[in-house]
């Protein structure tokens, strides 16, 4: 091989060094994939909507390599016959998702068809590439999960932190519901903070008010995360914090003004929602000057059942109840009183006396007149 040849060689050894070098200094393009991970479909009669609505919720994942914004999801809803009557679009409920980042998002048919809708399908996500993201610099606080007796629906509520550097503008909270059984989405809901407007350091309460109770508190959990112009916050999990005391009845108790010798039987309800835990004992305490006695009572379902001791004439009884629950919550009723009578008569009844003696009269006026009767 000549010394010219040897040069060749060398010269193009050196240029596909060169190159693959050159090469592997170029930025890699980055994946991009956003995939709908779960979703259920349902429909709420009037007086949601003129027509009812059929909802759709789902959530999706950012299952690639660069954040991505302005998620779009759009279902086709059929009848009956496999008839397309109607779609609808949803905006994913955070704006913004970064890499292994999931969002809710929930939208409804809304016209006269949303009745006729017995299944629906999903288009793929429709989605922008956002290369710069957003921080994580907001942080939920704390969350807690409760039910309301009055309308039965479900509020979260809690506090958010800016910990940037920047103003937070427009934040907001979102909340993703899920079955505790497989972790897919039952619902979801969202919304502006109280203070919407969070300087560096600033911190602000929040309250989500989702559908009506429909499920058991305690099969499912939570997400939360936040979300302003600026920034997000990581994912705070949270499940069911049940503070509803027990409700407890208006006692029946009999007699109701007792003897000296007479044990008083008493009876109260004690009851809680069906989506709250259980009513866990209940407790009778009665007292009378110096004796105080507490009995556990009998349970009949929602009825409890006990007695109270006989006392001595003239004495005053008070009692009252204490229920708790299996989630650790107290009620206690108001105070009751009866005072305890003398001894009844002994002998016969003045009622079976009386009786007697009506009967006699009537015999007696029978057989003086019996002619002019009969």
């Amino acid at each position: 091989m000549t010394k010219q040849a040897r040069g060749v060689i060398l010269l193009c050894l050196v240029s596909i060094t060169a190159l693959a070098a050159l090469y592997s200094l170029k930025p890699v393009r980055g994946l991009v994939d956003v995939q709908i991970i779960s979703q259920r479909g349902f429909y709420t009669p009037p007086p949601t909507g003129a027509y009812g609505l059929y909802n759709v919720v789902g959530e999706v994942l950012n299952n690639g390599t660069v954040p991505v914004n302005h998620i779009n999801v759009t279902a086709a809803f059929y009848n009956s016959q496999n008839v397309v009557i109607g779609t609808a679009t949803g905006q994913a409920y955070m704006d913004c998702l970064l890499p292994g980042q999931k969002s809710p998002f929930r939208f409804a048919l809304s016209d006269s068809n949303a009745p006729n809708v017995v299944s629906y399908s999903l288009s793929s996500p429709v989605f922008n590439q956002f290369p710069q993201g957003k921080p994580l610099a907001l942080q939920i606080l704390n969350s807690t999960y409760y039910a309301s007796v009055k309308d039965g629906y479900v509020r979260n509520t809690g506090v958010v932190k800016n910990n940037g550097t920047l103003p937070a503008l427009n934040t907001q909270v979102v909340v993703t519901y899920y079955y505790k059984t497989n972790g897919t989405i039952f619902f979801a809901s969202k919304t502006t903070a109280h203070s919407s407007n969070l300087t560096q350091g600033a911190t602000t309460n929040f309250e989500i008010s989702s559908a009506p109770l429909v499920f058991t508190p305690q099969n499912v959990y939570m997400n939360l995360t936040a979300e302003s112009k600026e920034y997000l916050s990581p994912v705070y999990t949270n499940s069911f914090q049940d503070t509803i005391t027990p409700h407890i009845d208006t006692p029946i108790y009999y007699p109701t003004a007792p003897a000296s010798n007479q044990v008083v039987s008493v009876n109260v309800t004690v009851t809680k929602p069906d989506y709250a835990s259980k009513v866990a004992q209940v407790w009778l305490h009665y007292k009378a000057g110096a004796t105080q006695i507490s009995q556990n009572m009998s349970a009949y379902g929602t009825l409890y059942r006990w007695y109270i001791n006989a006392f001595s004439a003239g004495q005053v009884v008070q009692f009252w109840f204490v229920a708790t629950d299996n989630a650790g919550n107290t009620a206690t009723s108001q105070l009751y009183t009866y005072t305890v009578q003398g001894q009844p008569p002994v002998g016969v009844p003045v009622e079976v006396l009386i009786v007697a003696f009506i009967v006699i009269i009537l015999l007696a006026v029978i057989i003086k007149y019996r002619k002019r009767i009969f």
